[in-house]
């Protein structure tokens, strides 16, 4: 009788010790979602110079997106602490120049009872010769060190921007 009580409260020492570290873990990758990063942090990161990695683009009603990326290749973004930003055509060599600023959203998940936050980038850009402005406004927002990935609609269906460093 005293060994099967040992044997279970052995068991349940195991059990304990795997809720235990499943608990951590769990807490670790919550807080190390994108959307737990500071304003302050996500701006932070967004400064330096990006290309394009992979750029989709989606028709409304498609079932599938296409790969659009060679459209976009040939340019290198810079963003600067201040909201100074530059796009570089490497092929002829043109510089857009303008703003960027970011924006931190809000909103009440009535499901999860919480709030939540997203972030939404915009981007005015300048033609310097035609001196027509460009208007980009990318949602749902993640970045990271070296890889920045957004959303944009536009043209009847949705881009989705894969920038790196």
């Amino acid at each position: 009788m005293i060994f099967v009580i040992q044997r279970q409260t052995s068991r349940m020492k195991r059990y304990y010790i795997l809720f235990l570290l499943l608990s951590i873990l769990s807490l670790t990758f919550v807080q190390c979602s994108a959307e737990s990063y500071s304003f302050d942090t996500i701006n932070d990161r967004i400064t330096g110079k990006w290309r394009a990695e992979k750029v989709k683009f989606k028709n409304k009603g498609d079932a599938f997106s296409k790969d659009v990326t060679d459209n976009f290749k040939m340019y290198l973004f810079s963003f600067e602490q201040g909201g100074y930003a530059e796009v570089n055509d490497l092929e002829s060599g043109q510089i857009f120049d303008g703003y960027w600023y970011l924006w931190e959203n809000w909103t009440w998940d009535d499901d999860k009872g919480e709030e939540e936050k997203s972030y939404t980038f915009h981007l005015n850009i300048t033609d310097p010769v035609s001196e027509e402005t460009r208007d980009f406004t990318w949602e749902n927002l993640k970045v990271t060190n070296d890889k920045f990935r957004a959303d944009e609609k536009r043209n009847g269906g949705k881009y989705t921007y894969h920038l790196i460093h």
